[in-house]
């Protein structure tokens, strides 16, 4: 039921952001009005005026595939079972602007690969602890532990280094590596795209900085 529910999100956000960037009148009103009926007409209801504001100026902004919004509305809008999805942007850890989200299957399940952190990563978790949001999400509904919503960032590794760890980083810091089968997956994603850098979405569980772990949302079906 939740897959159910992401797929027809996704769908309906990239439906109301096409609409925007092909409507021929960009006054913010008659925006606004065409990319509400968009996600009405796809059952997304739930929405507040900021995010939907934010959401067209994304969708307005030269040079951005629809992924990209996908990838957002999922971070800042995305309602599931178990509580409510929201983004913790910091600006420290923000994406490069080159970096571009995937546009994922629409029958694609979550692999969340493993984020082997770095020797000297904690005062980075501490920060994270300190500013990221808190956040609800079906596959950690059985954790004790709280868990925090990030966006990381990939680098295309040149031809000579593949095969070997994938760095993953926050902002301007590097975390640490990812698992062996999340490399898999992140070379596959990079295949299909021309952007030197990915934005994917992770999660911080725990709340000691020296224990707690990062997993990487990737799409298993890649």
């Amino acid at each position: 039921m939740v897959d159910d529910y992401r797929k027809r999100r996704r769908a309906a956000l990239r439906s109301a952001y096409n609409a925007v960037r092909s409507s021929p009148d960009q006054r913010p009103e008659a925006l606004r009005r065409l990319f509400e009926a968009e996600l009405a007409r796809g059952g997304v209801t739930d929405l507040t005026s900021e995010r939907i504001d934010e959401m067209i100026a994304v969708a307005r902004a030269p040079g951005r595939a629809a992924a990209r919004l996908v990838s957002l509305a999922t971070q800042i809008a995305g309602v599931f079972i178990g509580g409510i999805r929201t983004a913790s942007r910091q600006a420290w850890m923000r994406s490069p602007a080159d970096a571009e989200s995937f546009d994922w299957p629409a029958d694609s399940a979550s692999y969340f690969a493993a984020v082997r952190r770095g020797p000297d990563s904690t005062p980075l978790i501490e920060l994270m602890l300190s500013t990221c949001q808190l956040v609800g999400i079906p596959e950690f509904a059985d954790l004790p532990e709280p868990v925090r919503l990030l966006e990381l960032w990939l680098d295309r590794l040149p031809a000579g280094e593949r095969g070997g760890p994938t760095p993953v980083h926050v902002g301007s810091s590097t975390l640490g590596d990812i698992d062996e089968n999340g490399q898999r997956i992140v070379s596959a994603m990079f295949a299909r795209m021309s952007a030197p850098r990915l934005s994917i979405e992770g999660y911080l569980i725990g709340a000691d900085a020296a224990a707690a772990r990062v997993v990487a949302e990737l799409p298993a079906g890649v």
